[in-house]
């Protein structure tokens, strides 16, 4: 399950205390599931690391657009265990240098069949798609 902790100093309701992560960890906690299952990520940095300061357990990634490079890199530096960029941007070199690094990549939102069956093949660790339906056929077709 992603959990996208939606929060940009670029957005007027920009909530610079980190509130977002408290309230998500809170909801959090009162489930039984296992934190594995869970993966939060955001665009935000600072929100994104505060949650996994506190958190160090659940796994977090770091979601990028436009440049990847300098996303890659900071995921890693902050010890996020994924990385998000968007699926235009990845290159087969930097997949590769991800999971070179232990970094997982989950591309961001892709919905037609050619790029699904690119990026599968590639190897990404998961793709974010609005149509799900679409992804499950292509996998299943590449199985």
């Amino acid at each position: 399950m992603n959990i996208e902790l939606k929060n940009s100093r670029y957005d007027p309701a920009y909530d610079s205390d980190l509130a977002v992560v408290h309230r998500v960890i809170e909801e959090l906690d009162t489930r039984a599931d296992d934190p594995s299952r869970w993966l939060v990520s955001s665009f935000d940095l600072e929100t994104l690391n505060e949650f996994h300061r506190l958190r160090p357990e659940i796994p977090t990634a770091f979601l990028t657009s436009r440049t990847p490079e300098p996303g890659l890199s900071l995921a890693v530096e902050h010890s996020h265990s994924a990385w998000h960029p968007r699926w235009e941007d990845l290159t087969p070199e930097l997949l590769l240098a991800a999971h070179d690094l232990g970094i997982r990549v989950n591309v961001w939102t892709c919905n037609e069949p050619d790029d699904l069956e690119r990026l599968i093949n590639w190897g990404v660790d998961a793709v974010i798609t609005d149509a799900p339906d679409v992804a499950r056929s292509v996998r299943d077709r590449l199985r």
